[in-house]
């Protein structure tokens, strides 16, 4: 198993105070991982609005973050800001919380599940949508909460219903046990 560098030995800058690279990232992400990718290789620091983080680009790079290290490395960290959006979600689990929650997941993930999802998916997308044009200013974020919750219920729950008013009654008596939070993204 390879060992990780330290950041001080690690390939790359941090760019200018507080600021970092930011800019340069912002104007073409793309064009800045390429290079970087050039310049430094699979693996260089860099510093994004005064938070310094580490690119590892490539099959290499990700068997190390995937496999070989993967008990050294957070998605939480990495991807921190988007807990206040999405709650302690699967994506911003680490370790042993990771791997408990992938293994409840799985058999609604797996291939064949997924498959029968696309129209009922589509169909509750539609409703929920249906009158939009008519609701005036809309709270994406409040929305969007119902709707994940709408579709969870009825593929993970196996709930009949994607009717609004069932599934806020869904909503209202998961709360009690967090599990409304956990589907919609709130939980923690």
């Amino acid at each position: 198993m390879r060992q990780l560098k330290s950041a001080e030995e690690m390939p790359g800058s941090y760019g200018l105070p507080i600021l970092g690279e930011t800019l340069e990232i912002f104007r073409d992400l793309e064009l800045y991982l390429l290079r970087r990718f050039q310049q430094h290789g699979s693996v260089f620091k860099t510093s994004v609005m005064g938070r310094k983080r580490a690119y590892l680009i490539g099959p290499d790079a990700n068997r190390l973050v995937l496999v070989e290290q993967a008990e050294n490395m957070s998605s939480r960290i990495g991807w921190y800001f988007l807990e206040s959006t999405f709650g302690n979600n699967i994506l911003l689990q680490d370790g042993e919380e990771h791997r408990l929650t992938r293994r409840l997941m799985y058999p609604a993930f797996h291939g064949k599940a997924i498959a029968t999802y696309f129209d009922t998916i589509q169909n509750i997308v539609q409703d929920f949508l249906e009158d939009w044009g008519e609701r005036g200013t809309v709270s994406l974020n409040s929305s969007f909460r119902q709707l994940t919750l709408m579709v969870a219920t009825r593929l993970f729950l196996f709930l009949g219903s994607h009717n609004k008013s069932e599934v806020e009654q869904t909503s209202q008596s998961g709360r009690t046990h967090g599990i409304s939070e956990t589907l919609a993204g709130q939980g923690s």
